[in-house]
């Protein structure tokens, strides 16, 4: 049902005022009320992000925290209806606006998308999933990935230090998350170009390691073929157990 002019244009007032706290110009029968509008809509907000990026929570002071929620909210035109799906505009607005610099905390973006890529991961809609065929792996058997994944690069190893130390240590870092077929559980593993390029390959034709073989050893100007598919089958084997890569 379509609204009234003047009912939509009041809404809008309301979520405006919500958002940014400045009290609009309308006619309402409870003036006093509409600062319990936005503490209510505030606290909503505040306890979504709190859920989804508990660490980052934990790491800025309350003064830049209150601050990220407050400009998020009032410079951020929200592109879903869904509370839960906020989280995500929350993590790109983050980063887009540079916060790590303004807080001087370097570490910020990458702990920021290493979170909201936990919650994303865990909420991925479930999908048929491959059968597994065997955990007996060989070289020449076709492999299949865990589709519920991801590949992260980060600058700072906020995945296995706290965010202060992970600062001092600014590199190349390949995450992979993932969720077990099992338990639903996320986990993650570091791991290394070598590791990366694989997994996408296998990801996108479904392969064997064998068949990935000289093309790695090609881009990565590797000479001694035995010694690094001894090193990648151990790694496969490892992800068969894991139920990463499942045998097809």
């Amino acid at each position: 049902m379509l609204l009234h002019a003047e009912t939509k244009e009041i809404q809008e007032t309301l979520a405006s005022y919500c958002r940014n706290g400045r009290v609009p110009s309308i006619n309402i029968s409870r003036p006093d009320a509409l600062k319990h509008y936005r503490r209510l809509i505030r606290n909503v907000i505040t306890n979504t992000m709190e859920a989804a990026f508990p660490i980052t929570y934990q790491w800025l002071d309350l003064n830049e925290w209150d601050q990220l929620i407050d400009e998020f909210m009032d410079e951020h035109d929200s592109q879903t209806p869904s509370v839960w799906k906020l989280p995500k505009e929350f993590a790109q607005y983050v980063i887009s606006r540079n916060y790590q610099q303004l807080f001087d905390k370097p570490a910020l973006n990458d702990l920021i998308r290493f979170e909201w890529c936990e919650v994303e991961i865990h909420t991925l809609e479930d999908v048929a999933e491959p059968d597994v065929v065997s955990l007996e792996f060989t070289a020449d058997k076709k492999l299949q990935l865990n589709p519920y994944h991801q590949t992260l690069e980060l600058q700072f190893p906020i995945h296995r230090l706290v965010a202060n130390e992970a600062q001092l240590q600014k590199g190349n870092y390949f995450v992979f998350v993932y969720r077990e077929l099992d338990t639903g559980k996320v986990r993650f593993l570091d791991i290394s170009p070598l590791h990366v390029f694989l997994l996408k390959k296998i990801n996108q034709h479904n392969i064997s390691l064998a068949d990935v073989l000289p093309d790695l050893c090609n881009v990565f100007k590797l000479r001694d073929v035995d010694v690094v598919n001894k090193h990648l089958s151990v790694f496969c084997r490892d992800m068969v157990d894991k139920k990463i890569l499942i045998i097809t």
